[in-house]
């Protein structure tokens, strides 16, 4: 029976050589490499509107100290107004860094125009906001990471569009109703008094003045109105508030008669259009809304008369 005798593996030298002198490079190249630097906010452009989102495209100054190209890989920003976070920001591709050099970085920011809701009549008073980006970006040179630290303030003049996701909001939601309509005085010859609430609805985190409504009263597809009314004093609307406004409201009985036809007869309950705009005032600035709401009321309620 052959034993087997145990030999001891060489000792080699030249690879641990190598992996010696490889680490010590690593080592000294490592302690060698310096952090990029963030330096400072170059421009600011605003983008689109759309959906309440804004987009706004920011370039900012980054130093590499280094004798070899880094990669940011990755970005992770934040914007906040008044320590309110607002929108996030990202970069849309790798970014080379060359050595010893400087490199504009284009990040795109998307700001929620809602989540600065509740300081629109401050946007709208000013001609412009200071908003502040805060966070970090992923930069790797030879193996090595670094996250650079990004902080600054920027001003953005975004009234234009706050005025346009205001209006638009005025157009989408409905701020005006008609609650109630009433007779309040017995028709006579020629006039009839009737008691109408326009119920008026703020939907925004802010209070607004209604500086002012003018309405219409038409028979619904008429052509010449019955009744005009316009409001007299100004009404504080608190934020998320519903108010009701009386309406005291004369019919020429003529006009109705005028306006009255045959399906009125047969179905005696006329639809009525309230149609006009009321104007709003927020941070000094002034909206135009228009108003249409339409209700259904007794011809014979309406003149005095039986149909």
């Amino acid at each position: 029976m052959m034993t087997q005798t145990y030999r001891p593996a060489k000792f080699d030298i030249k690879r641990l050589t190598f992996f010696c002198a490889m680490t010590m490079l690593c080592f000294a190249i490592s302690s060698c490499m310096k952090r990029p630097v963030f330096i400072k906010v170059e421009s600011v452009k605003i983008g689109s509107l759309k959906d309440s989102v804004l987009q706004t495209f920011v370039n900012f100054k980054v130093y590499n100290p280094n004798s070899v190209k880094s990669y940011l890989t990755a970005s992770n920003i934040k914007t906040y107004y008044k320590d309110k976070l607002v929108g996030s920001s990202v970069i849309s591709n790798e970014v080379v860094l060359p050595a010893k050099d400087t490199v504009i970085i284009p990040l795109v920011s998307s700001i929620n125009l809602w989540n600065l809701a509740g300081v629109f009549p401050e946007i709208l008073a000013s001609d412009s906001a200071t908003f502040r980006i805060e966070g970090d970006n992923k930069v790797k040179a030879l193996g090595i990471n670094w996250n650079i630290p990004v902080k600054d303030n920027i001003k953005l003049n975004i009234k234009q569009e706050v005025i346009a996701q205001v209006d638009e909001t005025f157009k989408s939601n409905a701020n005006f109703k008609i609650k109630e309509v009433k007779l309040t005085q017995l028709p006579g010859l020629n006039k009839t008094a009737f008691h109408v609430v326009v119920q008026v609805k703020n939907s925004f985190p802010f209070d607004y003045s209604l500086l002012n409504m003018d309405l219409a009263i038409y028979r619904k597809n008429g052509t010449n109105p019955i009744a005009h009314w316009k409001l007299t004093n100004t009404i504080a609307q608190k934020a998320g508030a519903v108010v009701n406004i009386p309406i005291s409201i004369e019919v020429d009985n003529l006009n109705v008669l005028s306006e009255v036809r045959l399906s009125d007869i047969l179905h005696p309950n006329m639809e009525i259009l309230l149609k006009g705009e009321a104007v709003i005032g927020i941070g000094g600035h002034t909206f135009t809304v228009p108003v249409e709401e339409t209700t259904k009321i007794s011809l014979s309620n309406l003149t005095g008369l039986n149909f």
